[in-house]
Formats: C-alpha cells, sequence, structure tokens
C-alpha cells in the first residue's frame, strides 16, 4: 500500500535529498510523493555528516538544530531515540 510522505517544511534540494523519521512506521512503507533510493534504522545520536548535510531542509543540517526540530514533532525524543533514514528524490 502506498503511503504519502508529509513534510513540515517542504524545502528540497536539486538531486538527493535525506529525511529522518522517528521510529520505524516507515521503513516497510512505500511513498507514493518521492522516489525513494534507500533507507535504514539507526539512532538518532548516529547520523553522520553527510546524512546531515543532504536533509531535504538545509536549514537542519546542524545536529543540534534538527534534534531541537525532532522535540518540537515528537513527543519524548531523545538522541538515542531509533529513527528511519530515508534517501529520496522528489517524484516530479
Amino acid at each position: 500500500m502506498k503511503s504519502i510522505i508529509e513534510f513540515q517544511n517542504s524545502v528540497f534540494r536539486e538531486g538527493v535529498n535525506i529525511t529522518v523519521r522517528k521510529g520505524t512506521k516507515w521503513i516497510n512503507k512505500n511513498p507514493s510523493n518521492i522516489i525513494v533510493l534507500d533507507k535504514y534504522i539507526k539512532k538518532f545520536n548516529k547520523l553522520t555528516t553527510t546524512e546531515l548535510q543532504l536533509l531535504h531542509d538545509s536549514e537542519l543540517s546542524n545536529y543540534f538544530k534538527l534534534l531541537k526540530e525532532m522535540k518540537k514533532y515528537y513527543l519524548k525524543f531523545t538522541e538515542n531515540s531509533v529513527i528511519t533514514v530515508i534517501w529520496f528524490i522528489l517524484d516530479k
């Protein structure tokens, strides 16, 4: 079943983008509004510099800014929270 992945801030870079989502809900879903290149699960505090630099919203490419934003949208979010990292391009 296809799902639509929603973005609080619909700002995207040209080419490859990354979004991070709390938990594992998106690991088995196939969003219909983006083309998924890769997705995997990891702890938030294990995000790499490359992953941060490719976030769809470049304003959040700083670890602490992203952490603050995640806490804003997800209750009880911590640096140890499990996230799904989704690499994608826009479906034009």
